[in-house]
């Protein structure tokens, strides 16, 4: 199952190799290697293996 958070703060992340898949609050972004991303994490937010399949939700 996706585990999906929702804290107070902001937090970020410079990704330093291979491929991740960011789901933020709707939005569906791949990050690769040399991608940085900074957010608010009272959206919800996860980060999963981009060769992971796509969530069912």
């Amino acid at each position: 199952m996706l585990e999906v958070r929702v804290h107070p703060g902001h937090d970020w992340f410079f990704f330093i190799g291979g491929r991740v898949r960011f789901l933020l609050g709707e939005r569906e972004i791949i990050i690769e290697t040399g991608e940085a991303a900074e957010f608010a994490t009272m959206t919800t937010h996860s980060l999963q293996p981009a060769t992971a399949p796509p969530s069912s939700s």
